[in-house]
Protein backbone atom coordinates (compact mmCIF):
# COMPACT_ATOMS: atom_id res chain seq x y z
CA UNK A 1 0.00 0.00 0.00
CA UNK A 2 1.40 3.62 -0.65
CA UNK A 3 0.73 4.56 3.28
CA UNK A 4 2.90 1.47 3.96
CA UNK A 5 5.67 2.23 1.36
CA UNK A 6 5.89 5.58 2.38
CA UNK A 7 6.51 4.26 5.96
CA UNK A 8 8.93 1.91 4.22
CA UNK A 9 11.00 4.61 2.68
CA UNK A 10 11.07 6.72 6.21
CA UNK A 11 12.56 4.11 8.10
CA UNK A 12 15.45 3.77 5.15
CA UNK A 13 15.69 7.60 5.14
CA UNK A 14 16.32 8.13 8.67
CA UNK A 15 19.25 5.61 8.94
CA UNK A 16 20.64 8.22 6.21
CA UNK A 17 19.62 11.80 7.07
CA UNK A 18 18.56 11.50 10.65
CA UNK A 19 19.00 15.34 10.95
CA UNK A 20 16.86 16.30 8.51
CA UNK A 21 14.31 14.01 9.67
CA UNK A 22 14.30 14.99 12.82
CA UNK A 23 13.47 19.02 11.99
CA UNK A 24 10.34 17.59 10.14
CA UNK A 25 9.40 15.61 12.90
CA UNK A 26 10.46 18.75 15.37
CA UNK A 27 8.36 20.85 12.89
CA UNK A 28 5.66 19.17 12.62
CA UNK A 29 6.14 18.79 8.97
CA UNK A 30 6.79 14.61 8.51
CA UNK A 31 3.24 13.91 7.35
CA UNK A 32 3.60 16.72 4.66
CA UNK A 33 6.88 15.31 3.68
CA UNK A 34 5.64 11.88 3.38
CA UNK A 35 2.59 12.71 1.35
CA UNK A 36 4.56 14.07 -1.21
CA UNK A 37 7.57 12.01 -1.28
CA UNK A 38 4.84 9.10 -1.73
CA UNK A 39 3.05 10.60 -4.48
CA UNK A 40 6.48 11.88 -5.90
CA UNK A 41 7.18 7.96 -6.32
CA UNK A 42 3.49 6.90 -7.39
CA UNK A 43 3.99 9.13 -10.51
CA UNK A 44 7.33 7.88 -11.04
CA UNK A 45 6.46 4.04 -10.64
CA UNK A 46 3.62 4.86 -13.43
CA UNK A 47 5.66 7.19 -15.70
CA UNK A 48 8.42 4.16 -16.00
CA UNK A 49 5.50 1.47 -16.34
CA UNK A 50 4.44 3.98 -19.26
CA UNK A 51 7.97 3.74 -20.84
CA UNK A 52 7.95 -0.12 -20.20
CA UNK A 53 4.22 -0.89 -22.16
CA UNK A 54 5.36 1.08 -24.81
CA UNK A 55 8.02 -1.52 -25.32
CA UNK A 56 6.39 -4.83 -24.45
CA UNK A 57 5.41 -6.50 -27.80
CA UNK A 58 2.84 -8.86 -25.50
CA UNK A 59 1.44 -6.17 -24.04
CA UNK A 60 0.70 -4.66 -27.31
CA UNK A 61 -0.20 -7.60 -29.11
CA UNK A 62 -2.71 -8.34 -25.88
CA UNK A 63 -4.38 -4.35 -26.51
CA UNK A 64 -4.51 -4.83 -30.02
CA UNK A 65 -6.97 -8.46 -29.88
CA UNK A 66 -8.48 -6.63 -27.18
CA UNK A 67 -7.35 -9.32 -24.29
CA UNK A 68 -7.72 -6.61 -21.50
CA UNK A 69 -7.47 -9.32 -18.59
CA UNK A 70 -3.90 -10.14 -20.60
CA UNK A 71 -3.33 -6.88 -20.76
CA UNK A 72 -3.85 -5.61 -17.35
CA UNK A 73 -1.95 -8.93 -15.66
CA UNK A 74 1.30 -7.38 -17.88
CA UNK A 75 0.80 -3.93 -16.69
CA UNK A 76 0.35 -4.87 -13.04
CA UNK A 77 3.72 -7.38 -13.74
CA UNK A 78 5.54 -4.35 -15.14
CA UNK A 79 4.42 -2.12 -12.05
CA UNK A 80 6.01 -4.74 -9.66
CA UNK A 81 9.17 -4.52 -11.57
CA UNK A 82 9.24 -0.74 -11.97
CA UNK A 83 8.80 -0.51 -7.95
CA UNK A 84 12.25 -1.26 -6.40
CA UNK A 85 14.28 0.67 -8.53
CA UNK A 86 11.90 3.61 -8.23
CA UNK A 87 11.68 3.74 -4.59
CA UNK A 88 15.72 2.86 -4.56
CA UNK A 89 16.43 5.82 -6.80
CA UNK A 90 14.09 8.00 -4.85
CA UNK A 91 14.94 7.24 -1.14
CA UNK A 92 18.83 7.73 -1.65
CA UNK A 93 19.20 10.88 -4.48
Amino acid sequence: SPSSAASDVYKRQAEYRPARLKKLVNDGTILDYLTDLDRAVTEAVECQVEKMLAHDQEYLRAVTVGDLAKARGLENMDRLCAREPVYAAMVYV
